[in-house]
């Protein structure tokens, strides 16, 4: 009898508390925010020179405003703006982000998507590689000079190890410090951010919003 009335609270309070955990869970856990991807051809349309106006047009309120730096957080990229004081932007970077590879945006003067570009396939004649680190990354970078004199846009295509990451998309390689050049086949090193400036400055690449 003792054991028939026992099974029997036990059942009823499981049935219970099932429905009450999972009330107490939906009721005071974080809503979960659902990102949206970036537009497709968005280094089309965001250059050098866009103006403040046209990124919120395009692009919404920035996510996050660091000094004259704007930040947009997608579910597929990174976007990072940098402007000049009272002007248009100075330069335009965007990142991947996310495991599997984001074969969407367009990169001109390529066939290819970012995504999909290699190291070996951004460099060209007369361009060289270039390594940067610190604590928190490593980097290989190709940085070229299109266009005609008087007119000139500077890209800089970065492979980026970024470490505590893991919404950054992964690119892998190995750099000898001693000789200061690759080791892995540029070819399968995958270029996982780029930017476009007006000028020579070094751009770099705010990964921390990943």
């Amino acid at each position: 009898m003792i054991e028939a009335v026992g099974g029997f609270l036990g059942k009823t309070l499981g049935t219970l508390v099932g429905p009450i955990w999972r009330y107490l869970i939906a009721t005071f856990q974080r809503p979960r925010i659902r990102l949206t991807k970036a537009p497709k051809n968005l280094l089309e349309h965001l250059t050098p020179a866009v103006s403040q106006d046209r990124v919120r047009e395009l692009l919404g309120p920035a996510h996050q405003v660091i000094d004259q730096y704007w930040f947009y957080r997608f579910a597929d990229a990174l976007v990072q703006l940098e402007f000049r004081k009272g002007g248009g932007a100075k330069s335009v970077a965007l990142g991947l982000v996310g495991k599997r590879k984001e074969h969407r945006f367009p990169v001109p003067n390529f066939k290819k998507s970012l995504g999909q570009l290699s190291i070996a396939d951004v460099k060209c004649e007369g361009s060289m590689l270039r390594y940067r680190d610190s604590l928190r990354h490593r980097e290989i970078l190709v940085e070229v000079r299109l266009g005609p004199t008087g007119a000139w846009s500077y890209w800089t295509y970065g492979a980026m190890m970024a470490f505590g990451s893991q919404a950054l998309h992964e690119s892998l390689f190995e750099w000898d410090t001693k000789s200061n050049c690759l080791i892995t086949d540029p070819s399968l090193v995958l270029v996982n951010w780029i930017a476009i400036s007006d000028g020579g400055d070094e751009v770099y690449f705010d990964w921390s919003m990943a």
